[in-house]
């Protein structure tokens, strides 16, 4: 280390040291405490310095619990590479950080849900090496970041090595034609683009298909967005997250988007005017999560949903889906959340295939639907599952007995069916049960009251609408429509 550099790296340190001043603390711990006059501040916790010059190059403060207000002292770290403040409390408005100009060998800048409001600062379109701008998070009127001047297209555009661009947020509130022009004129190498909330307008156009290397689109809760979804989406090969939800999307949905080989989710959730068919799944493909509830999908889900072996969370909720559940689907041994209620299903659930373990299954809703059938007692085994909801469809028959009940089941919803017969004394073996509904069944027998003593987590009973006994050791007593307890 030379001796300039050493002045430099000992003045870098008062300099810490004054922003430290700034800081307050919501709870009493932090790790600040340790920055101390006198010491070397290469070694304090949040800071790191190049082992050549000894010049501080990462500053990280983020997740601190501090507050307070940002020092003009910390833009004299002018070696700095890397600044991270996300996850504080500031309050401060964003205007008065005007000293990002000064920061120009930043590659990496964090302010997510930091607090700051008002303007984005201008200095930040002067930072043309950074490969990364994170400014999301940062929710609700008082703590809300705004692109007026500058707008999207001024901030970015001398940014032309960002990879990685989040908005979450931010009030861009601009039309289609304008932000996705901005974007796609000065960050053509952009891999990762989220801009969740942030009050864009459509439609989306067709200049953003230029950014070919994207692996992550986020455009998810905007409302006024009111867009057809573009063909040209089938063409972003390294596409591995798309989330589209609760953007008032129209029109069909392009089917080639699932052939996509590298998408791992695909959420299109919340948008009731899309419409769209489920295609030929691939073995190639590498879907993790497929998720269109509440949407206007049609026909049935194909029996290729099995080649979809990476699968965990399947969410159809009221997407109009009609037809068999496919026999693949218990193929699906990754699965952890299955949820196709609110759609048109018919038939029986289908069997479970011989050394199919679903042991991550944790979540099953098929409510309201068509089924028929009995109900397979397999469901009640599967050693993951805290959730099984099949009301409000037209199973049949006797719910019979099983063996090895799972010890993790605590919702079990089977109301408004045709169940008849008596009830299994095994489903209140269910050890972690809270609630369980039967009611607007057939069930009849009797019913000893105390077999329900030793479910010591049950806090919610319906057994209404069941022409049912019920009997205590003290006092037998009829109930006809036996009432919730």
């Amino acid at each position: 280390m030379s001796s300039s550099d050493a002045l430099t790296s000992h003045s870098q340190c008062l300099d810490l040291l004054e922003l430290k001043k700034g800081f307050f603390y919501y709870k009493r711990y932090s790790t600040l405490p340790v920055w101390l006059a006198g010491t070397d501040c290469c070694q304090w916790k949040g800071v790191t310095c190049d082992e050549e010059s000894g010049l501080i190059v990462s500053l990280d403060l983020s997740n601190r619990l501090m507050g307070g207000n940002i020092s003009a002292s910390l833009f004299n770290l002018t070696s700095l590479e890397r600044l991270n403040l996300a996850f504080n409390s500031f309050n401060q408005r964003a205007v008065r950080l005007s000293g990002f100009h000064k920061l120009a060998n930043l590659t990496h800048l964090n302010l997510s849900g930091s607090g700051f409001s008002g303007q984005v600062p201008v200095g930040i379109s002067r930072l043309k090496k950074l490969i990364s701008l994170d400014l999301s998070h940062n929710y609700g009127v008082s703590s809300s970041l705004k692109l007026e001047k500058p707008d999207l297209g001024m901030l970015i555009k001398d940014l032309s090595n960002l990879k990685e661009l989040y908005l979450d947020g931010v009030n861009v509130s601009s039309m289609g034609s304008e932000w996705c022009g901005a974007i796609s004129e000065s960050l053509l190498g952009l891999e990762a683009l989220s801009m969740k909330g942030c009050s864009l307008l459509g439609p989306i156009d067709s200049s953003l298909s230029e950014l070919r290397n994207l692996s992550l689109l986020v455009l998810e809760n905007n409302p006024l967005l009111v867009s057809n979804v573009p063909d040209s989406f089938a063409n972003f090969s390294s596409l591995r997250e798309l989330r589209l939800g609760y953007c008032q999307l129209q029109g069909l949905f392009p089917m080639h988007v699932f052939e996509l080989t590298n998408l791992k989710v695909l959420d299109l959730s919340n948008n009731p005017m899309l419409s769209g068919y489920f295609p030929e799944f691939s073995t190639n493909s590498s879907l993790e999560a497929l998720i269109v509830q509440h949407t206007n999908f049609s026909g049935s889900l194909p029996d290729s949903l099995g080649n979809l072996k990476s699968l965990t969370f399947l969410d159809l909720y009221a997407s109009n889906v009609l037809g068999p559940i496919p026999r693949s689907i218990w193929i699906l041994n990754k699965l952890v959340y299955l949820d196709l209620s609110f759609n048109h299903f018919t038939g029986e659930i289908p069997p479970m295939f011989d050394g199919s373990p679903l042991s991550h299954l944790e979540y099953v809703n098929l409510g309201s639907n068509a089924l028929t059938g009995s109900i397979p007692t397999y469901l009640f085994t599967i050693s993951a599952l805290e959730h099984l909801y099949l009301d409000n469809n037209k199973f049949s028959g006797q719910l019979k007995e099983f063996v090895n009940a799972s010890s993790t089941l605590r919702y079990v919803i089977l109301k408004r069916n045709n169940l008849r017969g008596k009830i299994p004394k095994s489903i209140l073996d269910l050890p972690s049960l809270e609630s369980l509904s039967l009611s607007s069944n057939k069930f009849d027998g009797t019913m000893k009251l105390e077999l329900f003593g030793h479910l010591r987590n049950l806090s919610y009973l319906d057994l209404s609408g069941i022409d049912l006994s019920i009997s205590d050791q003290r006092q037998p007593f009829s109930r006809n429509n036996a009432a919730k307890y």
